[in-house]
């Protein structure tokens, strides 16, 4: 079994980072099809982002999906975490 974490992205040498915990949302229909992916000019992403203040994982979760999509959601699962 491999205990790694997955990474995504890249460090970009000689720059500042801030660990900062944040959430990300896949978000299938009923039929279990992806339903919800950002598109930007750098690609597509999953919705969602950083946490604020002292707000809950759910919490940050629900905010960043109105906020970005318009609309609630619901939570079902947890799927498992990541380094970025």
């Amino acid at each position: 079994m491999n205990d790694q974490k997955p990474f995504f992205g890249r460090k970009e040498i000689g720059k500042q980072y801030t660990r900062r915990k944040g959430v990300y949302a896949i978000i299938f229909d009923e039929q279990r099809k992806m339903l919800a992916v950002m598109k930007t000019p750098r690609g597509y992403f999953l919705a969602g982002g950083g946490m604020e203040g002292e707000e809950s994982l759910e919490e940050c979760l629900q905010r960043e999906a109105l906020e970005e999509l318009g609309h609630d959601i619901l939570i079902k699962q947890y799927i498992g975490n990541a380094e970025k």
